[in-house]
């Protein structure tokens, strides 16, 4: 993280303190500035996830500027009405008093004046003001408004048109699989098998090393599942007034519940979760402002375990890169977490061949075998750039080309200087209507995309993982043999997770008072 994104933070916490105590003159000024610093540290941070986090920051924060400028303009326009309101009353009082006086040099007997009724004014209902009125309505349908907003951008998270991928294109994964049909297909399907006793998995935490493919996992079961999905990360909960983030948590939920069966997918939990006190690897304490985020997200979490409907219902599905920096509250209220580690030999030469298919290239299977084994450590994305680079590499070697020629099959190649039908010209040079046909990919290519493309995940990396999974996760792979790669299908043994399975409801219920407190 820069300095300008840091001090920009600071800034908008000083911000923020401003305005909840409601001084919006100076709060605006601080907004303003700590976006500032948003929009500069942007020009100098490379990662796009951390680019669009900090530009979701800058976004938010800026709207609520302009929300306190209209406020500042709202109570300017209503202290002016007040007072061309009071001017006219005291203008007639004068009038009546000249009047009055007059009237009192003619007598010399002062009028009576009737006290008014203690008891009357004590009981009486208070007459509001025609501005009061009017504020109280302008701040209810204020509320309306801002309560439709939370709703309209929470339905704006439902996944309408589900991605067409099929349970087969997603090579490995079979633990995960399994949990979704116990989840949520079963218990639909086969209602009467679930009872008391017998409760369908309701919340499922996925976490492992970037790029293992958590999150097209979740999109796929969207396809695969029958029921109202809603997709969010962690930029659409944390909102940029204070209050509002705990509101859209409680309205997405209220939403899924009233769309059941549901999917709630949270991504990237780990910015909106991580750990209130500090410790499990966070840097420093939460703010107050996230930590009541968090406590809403526990309440929300736990009524979802609490659920009585077995058959419908509303299952929550979170992915994370950092589970090791997940509240040890909200990571309890995961009934299922399951590490998603780097591909297997086997199923990177899965990858290859996915990846591979359509393209016209002279790989052979043991083509495939011999990338699986040159890429250990190499994540799912990892391999697919590994091949868009290697289907690159003809058409630059055609980019470099200085002659080309025609064909029987009327296209144009790439050819050298010396071959029949050779012209001198360069690939710009052809015409948009023209074929252009150029070599196919070659398992060399592959290779020197292999050589030049690194993994992204270090190995040393994987400990962190390995040691999470053996404390409060499960696998159905070897951890052992996991920061080598060469992991391979184990028996499962009894995890942290399946034990708190077995616990009692009693007990549970107990275990979550002393979580949110």
């Amino acid at each position: 993280m820069n300095d300008f994104v840091q001090r920009g933070k600071e800034i908008i916490g000083e911000a923020i303190a401003l305005d909840r105590a409601k001084k919006y003159e100076q709060a605006l000024e601080k907004y303003a500035l700590g976006v500032k610093h948003f929009l500069t540290g942007l020009k100098y941070i490379k990662g796009e996830r951390t680019k669009e986090t900090t530009r979701g920051y800058a976004k938010q924060y800026l709207e609520r500027a302009e929300q306190i400028k209209k406020l500042l303009k709202q109570q300017e326009q209503h202290s002016s009405n007040a007072q061309t309101s009071q001017s006219s009353p005291q203008k007639e009082n004068v009038k009546t008093n000249i009047v009055n006086s007059s009237k009192t040099t003619k007598s010399s007997t002062p009028p009576k004046v009737k006290k008014p009724s203690p008891r009357k004014h004590l009981y009486s209902k208070p007459v509001l003001p025609n501005s009061a009125k009017k504020r109280t309505i302008d701040q209810a349908s204020q509320q309306k408004s801002e309560q439709q907003e939370l709703e309209a951008s929470i339905k704006n998270s439902i996944v309408r048109e589900k991605p067409n991928i099929s349970w087969d294109e997603i090579v490995g994964m079979d633990g995960p699989k399994t949990i979704v049909n116990e989840a949520i297909i079963l218990p639909k399907r086969f209602p009467q098998l679930f009872t008391e006793e017998r409760k369908p998995i309701r919340t499922i935490l996925l976490y492992g090393p970037p790029g293992t493919g958590k999150s097209m996992f979740v999109k796929c079961a969207a396809s695969n599942i029958d029921a109202t999905f809603f997709s969010v990360s962690s930029s659409d909960i944390v909102s940029k007034f204070m209050g509002e983030s705990e509101k859209l948590v409680k309205t997405l939920f209220e939403e899924a519940k009233k769309s059941q069966p549901a999917v709630v997918f949270i991504d990237e939990i780990d910015a909106v979760g991580s750990s209130r006190d500090g410790f499990s690897g966070s840097s420093s304490s939460s703010s107050e402002s996230m930590n009541r985020l968090k406590t809403e997200l526990l309440l929300k979490m736990q009524e979802i375990l609490d659920m009585d409907n077995h058959s419908d219902g509303v299952v929550v599905i979170a992915a994370t890169n950092r589970p090791f920096d997940l509240d040890p509250a909200l990571r309890r209220r995961f009934q299922k977490r399951i590490y998603i580690p780097l591909p297997a030999e086997n199923e990177r030469k899965s990858l290859f061949r996915i990846n591979l298919e359509g393209v016209e290239s002279d790989v052979t299977l043991q083509d495939l075998e011999q990338f699986a084994k040159a890429t250990s450590n190499y994540s799912g994305s990892d391999i697919s750039v590994v091949v868009r680079d290697a289907l690159m590499k003809p058409l630059r070697e055609a980019m470099k080309s200085e002659y080309f020629r025609w064909t029987k099959e009327g296209t144009i190649e790439p050819c050298s200087a010396t071959d029949v039908g050779a012209k001198k010209m360069n690939l710009l040079d052809i015409q948009e209507t023209e074929k252009l046909r150029i070599a196919k990919v070659t398992a060399q290519d592959v290779f020197d995309s292999i050589a030049s493309i690194k993994p992204s995940t270090n190995p040393n990396e994987l400990s962190h993982f390995v040691k999470f999974t053996q404390d409060y996760g499960e696998s159905d792979f070897d951890l052992s043999n996991d920061t080598d790669n060469s992991a391979t299908p184990s028996a499962a043994t009894p995890s942290s997770s399946s034990l708190m399975d077995r616990t009692s409801t009693k007990r549970r219920k107990q275990d979550d008072d002393d979580d949110i407190e």
